[in-house]
């Protein structure tokens, strides 16, 4: 499968979802309608699937191992995402995810999540979903602060617009990578990506783009901004899932993150920690050969 091959499929993927398929062997209790799974296509991109009534073709093929196929394509995945969902939030990757969006879950809940998760070696890492309200930075501290009691492992906050201020409490309080999931139009973002960049180490900031069909015309800037400010810019395909690609939609996927490599390789930042995602690209995944097929 060609770079541009994956990427196109990818899209298609994350796009469509594919078919429930019925219980049986292989199929894990929890596969369930509105479930979305993470699947490595063999010699393919990982991609998150969401599953339902329509879509691909999903067959168990046994031991985690499934087929996706569409018409007369047709490849075999390994299921990545242990188990599914958890107690308060879920498995993805490595990270167990806790949100703390619409209210906060009690330290002793979250510590008694990840004494389950880990100790069934699930995960590795813990990743907060946030969004910022006022007051609510001190009680995610106090979230990270109770983690940091019991465990010895690497936290992350994923959080949308996030303030200068905010930034500064964050690494304070023990937080060592922070991922902003917010677009290229959003007031404060310049700043927001400099202070981040500058506060955390180099590489341990994410500035996760919301792809909507096309470059937003701020795009380009703010990647270059960001690679400048030591963050690391990925594409997020979540907007696209439910819909069905735009003629020319994955040439134009496959343009913004060339401009995301050239700006990376520009920058030299490590990469090793950033986890590759079902739902997102960016430098991690994109091979040299791409560029050349622009």
């Amino acid at each position: 499968m060609t770079p541009f091959a994956a990427l196109a499929r990818k899209l298609d993927l994350v796009a469509r979802g594919a078919r429930l398929p019925p219980p049986g062997d292989g199929v894990p209790p929890w596969f369930a309608p509105g479930v979305a799974v993470d699947l490595r296509l063999d010699q393919g991109p990982l991609v998150r699937v969401g599953l339902g009534e329509a879509g691909y073709r999903l067959e168990p093929l046994g031991a985690r191992r499934f087929a996706l196929a569409d018409g007369a394509w047709r490849a075999e995945a390994e299921l990545q995402t242990l188990r599914g969902p958890a107690a308060l939030g879920k498995v993805r990757g490595r990270f167990a995810v806790i949100p703390v969006r619409a209210g906060f879950p009690s330290p002793a809940e979250v510590v008694a999540e990840l004494r389950a998760v880990f100790g069934a070696a699930r995960a590795d890492f813990v990743r907060f979903d946030w969004r910022e309200r006022p007051g609510s930075a001190a009680a995610l501290l106090a979230l990270v602060a109770e983690v940091r009691n019991h465990f010895d492992t690497f936290v992350q906050v994923v959080a949308g617009p996030v303030s200068p201020e905010a930034v500064v409490d964050l690494y304070g309080g023990g937080v060592d990578a922070l991922g902003l999931e917010v677009g290229p139009e959003e007031p404060g973002l310049a700043e927001a990506l400099d202070r981040a960049g500058a506060v955390f180490p180099a590489g341990t900031v994410s500035w996760h783009l919301p792809w909507r069909g096309a470059w937003p015309k701020e795009a380009e800037e703010r990647v270059r901004r960001a690679a400048a400010a030591r963050v690391i810019p990925v594409v997020d395909l979540a907007p696209a899932v439910g819909r069905v690609p735009a003629p020319g939609e994955a040439e134009r996927l496959a343009a913004a993150l060339a401009a995301v490599h050239v700006a990376m390789r520009s920058a030299s930042l490590p990469l090793y920690w950033l986890q590759e995602e079902g739902d997102e690209v960016g430098p991690v995944d994109r091979p040299p050969a791409l560029l050349g097929r622009l």
